[in-house]
Formats: C-alpha cells, sequence, structure tokens
C-alpha cells in the first residue's frame, strides 16, 4: 500500500523555508465560510505545538511584543500569519512600517 500525501506545498527560495498545508475542513453557504488547515512549516520544526512539532492549524495566527538580543531593538510587534510567515513592526521617523521577514528577523 503507498502513502498518499495530500495539501500542497510551498518553497521559498530565499529563506529556504518549506511549508506544508493540508486541508482539514471547509464549507460554507449563506455564511461567511470556514476552511481550517493543518500547516507544517519547516522553520518551526522543533516547536512542539499540540498538533505535532512544526504543525499549526491556519487559525492559531498570534500577535506578540518582540524581546530578546537585536530583534527588540528594531521591531516591536510581530504578527504570525496563517502560513507561518512572520511579519515585524516597527516605528521610524514617526511612522509604522511593517516588514515581511524570515523567522530570524533578518
Amino acid at each position: 500500500m503507498t502513502p498518499v500525501i495530500r495539501g500542497q506545498s510551498y518553497f521559498n527560495e530565499y529563506t529556504g523555508k518549506v511549508t506544508h498545508i493540508t486541508d482539514d475542513i471547509a464549507f460554507g453557504g449563506n455564511f461567511p465560510g470556514v476552511d481550517i488547515k493543518h500547516v507544517n512549516d519547516t522553520s518551526f520544526k522543533g516547536v512542539q505545538s499540540g498538533f505535532g512539532k512544526g504543525w499549526t492549524l491556519n487559525i492559531c495566527e498570534t500577535v506578540s511584543l518582540v524581546s530578546g538580543n537585536g530583534l527588540a531593538e528594531k521591531y516591536k510587534v510581530r504578527y504570525r500569519d496563517e502560513d507561518g510567515t512572520e511579519i515585524y513592526f516597527c516605528r521610524r521617523n514617526g511612522r509604522r512600517r511593517a516588514f515581511a521577514t524570515r523567522r530570524d528577523g533578518a
């Protein structure tokens, strides 16, 4: 018996990150639809989030304050979207700016 691998995989040539997305459930109707997917991101392969190492759900988006060496000096807020892309927000010259960047903030 051959295992069946479902979903779509995306490769980021700049960061080397591979993201695999598998549909779990989706339905629509007269109201806004629901679409829940499992997302595996190689940037988080050692992180246990309750769904297996590196696995999260697309509905597990987060906003957090940045802490640690270097990153906290430049970026203040981090938003992790449904596919694991981390977007860092900072303030320069009194204006807010957003940068989509790789996991380490470079």
